[in-house]
C-alpha cells in the first residue's frame, strides 16, 4: 500500500512536468518551423525541378476567373484552381521538353 502511495505522491509531479516539458517543446517546434519556412512563402510548389510562384500562379487563376465569369460560365473556383494547375504543370513540361529538343 505504501507503495502505491508513493506513485500518487509523485505521479502528481511528474505528470505535470511531463505536460510542461511538452508544452515547451510544442512552443520551440513552432517558432522554429516558423523562421526557417520563411524563404518559401512565395513558392507554391516544383515542377519537375522548376519553382512556381505563387503571386504569378495567383495572377493568372483570377485572370481564369475573371474570363469563366464574363462568359457567364457558373463555373466552382476549384474546378478553375484545378485547371490552372494543369495548364501550368502542362505549360513547363512541354517547354522543358522543347528546350531539350531545340
Amino acid at each position: 500500500m505504501s507503495i502505491i502511495q508513493n506513485i500518487r505522491e509523485r505521479g502528481t509531479w511528474i505528470i505535470l512536468g511531463f505536460i510542461a516539458i511538452a508544452l515547451i517543446a510544442f512552443i520551440l517546434q513552432d517558432g522554429i518551423g516558423r523562421n526557417k519556412g520563411n524563404g518559401d512563402l512565395a513558392i507554391l510548389g516544383e515542377i519537375n525541378g522548376q519553382e512556381i510562384n505563387k503571386i504569378d500562379f495567383e495572377q493568372k487563376l483570377q485572370y481564369k476567373i475573371q474570363k469563366y465569369a464574363a462568359q457567364g460560365q457558373n463555373v466552382k473556383r476549384e474546378q478553375i484552381l484545378n485547371n490552372a494547375w494543369e495548364e501550368e504543370l502542362y505549360t513547363t513540361l512541354i517547354s522543358q521538353e522543347s528546350d531539350k529538343i531545340g
